[in-house]
Formats: C-alpha cells, structure tokens, sequence
C-alpha cells in the first residue's frame, strides 16, 4: 500500500480519489473487453467469438491461396470442356474444382497446421472457463510455467497428431499423387 503526503492546498475529495487509486488491488493491464477488440463488440466473449475469429483468419489466409490454385488449372482442360458445351458451373464443378482439389487440400492441411498458433491465441485471448485455455490461464496467473509448458505440448501434441491425419487423408482421396 503506498502512501500520499497531503499538501494543505488539496482538496479532500482529491486525496481520497487518488488514495482509492493508487491502493486499488484491479490490474493495470487491459480489461478483457479492451483486449477483444470488435470482435468481441461482434460475437460476445464465448466459443462464438473464438469460432468466427478462427473463421476470418482461415477465410483470409486461405482465399489467395485457393485464388491462384484455382487460376493455375491449365487452360486446355476449360478449352476441352467448353468445345463440348459446358456452361460456368460446369467448368467449376467438373473441371476446375477436380483438377485443383489436391492442391486445395494441401493448403487447407498449411492452414491448419499455422492455425494452431491461432487456436491458442483465441483460448488465451477469450478467457476460457474450462479446457485447454483455462489451463493456460491458470497456469500463467499462479506463474506455474511448467504447466504452462506443459499444456503448450499438449495442444502441440494434439496438432502433430491431426497433420497426420491430414496426411493420412490425402494419400487416401488423392492416390495419384502418391504414385512410386
């Protein structure tokens, strides 16, 4: 608790407004509202937010990406199919969706494997109440970073073993790819 030295000029509504002040027990970090941002204004402090934060971010990375994947689809393949006739959905459900859908894979599984920086981020900056995040939150409030650490290997854990499994599913719908 610190104390003020009154000066006979200073009212005394001043010295306690100052006094609560300075011996408030709050942190002087940002409140958790400050820290959500619009975002938060948007979809509320809840899995809600955490989901369409986690949307946007996939939204925006993955949009040039499927852009050019999609842009790269040899012209002879949308020649062929507009000499037989193919209107536009056509051409996008039979030829430019196919021939590209390999490649959108592979972003996708990028994407993911980027987007568990994300994850955390999102159960650390929404104030989970139970999970993963909450044992972050915790850990890092009772300065136990050996837990800390522990649930950061644990979610790195859980990521290593879904890009297998991403992997193990592109040899399965892909097979041509995959071709000794």
């Amino acid at each position: 608790m610190q104390s003020l030295s009154i000066n006979s000029g200073e009212s005394a509504a001043a010295c306690c407004f100052l006094t609560d002040t300075l011996t408030s027990n709050e942190r002087s970090e940002p409140s958790h509202r400050a820290r959500q941002g619009s975002a938060g204004a948007w979809f509320g402090a809840t899995e809600i937010q955490k989901i369409a934060f986690l949307f946007i971010v996939y939204f925006v990375a993955l949009l040039p990406l499927v852009i050019k994947t999609v842009a790269d689809v040899p012209a002879a393949y949308l020649d062929v199919a507009v000499t037989k006739g193919a209107s536009q959905w056509q051409l996008v459900r039979h030829v430019l969706f196919p021939v590209a859908k390999a490649d959108i894979w592979d972003h996708l599984r990028g994407a993911y494997g980027v987007g568990w920086t994300w994850i955390i981020l999102a159960e650390v900056w929404a104030n989970a109440e139970n999970g993963l995040g909450y044992l972050l939150e915790i850990s890092y409030r009772r300065g136990r970073m050996d837990r800390y650490f522990a649930v950061v290997v644990v979610i790195v854990a859980i990521a290593v073993a879904f890009d297998q499994l991403w992997r193990i599913g592109s040899r399965l719908l892909f097979p041509y790819r995959y071709v000794d």
